[in-house]
């Protein structure tokens, strides 16, 4: 019964749909600092790599370095305007041109992602920050004339290191 009064107590779930999105960059002048609700996420990946090592008849399992995939996608719901897609295309428009150009793009083009999962109250109850973020690939659009549904704008972030509070 110990199990069940444990379970019992471990208070309001989180819901999966609560996502808040900052992005900030210096590339994104209309959106920068400005908050999104992500329609999805996910939470980013946490993986270890495991280095194997034979020992006699048998293998020995280390830990071993951060196996990670360092992307994440996130999903938005525009707006008619298309503030989100116009925002995130010039982004990315301006990953093309630094490369284009003489100068290091990383230092210029890279910005900072910060996912907030919110509670019911929309309290912050956890926060992700992608350090070093930069949008990878801005997925096609559906556009459908059958459709009555929002339009949704799905991007692939790709990042250095993830911080978790």
């Amino acid at each position: 019964m110990a199990g069940v009064e444990r379970i019992s107590s471990l208070g309001q779930p989180a819901y999966a749909y609560n996502w808040e999105v900052e992005i900030r960059s210096d590339y994104i002048s209309d959106v920068d600092g400005v908050k999104f609700r992500a329609r999805s996420s996910s939470l980013p990946d946490d993986v270890t790599q495991v280095i194997e090592i034979p020992y006699r008849a048998w293998t020995v399992y280390y830990p071993g370095r951060d196996g990670s995939a360092h992307t994440i996608d996130l999903s938005f719901w525009d707006t008619e305007d298309l503030v989100v897609y116009k925002s995130l295309s010039e982004w990315r428009k301006a990953i093309q041109d630094a490369w284009e150009g003489t100068q290091s793009p990383k230092d210029e083009i890279i910005g900072t992602v910060e996912l907030r999962l919110l509670g019911v109250d929309d309290s912050v109850i956890g926060t992700y920050t992608l350090i070093d973020a930069w949008p990878e690939n801005l997925q096609p659009v559906t556009l459908d004339y059958t459709s009555n549904d929002a339009l949704t704008i799905t991007v692939t972030f790709r990042y250095d290191y993830c911080k978790k509070e």
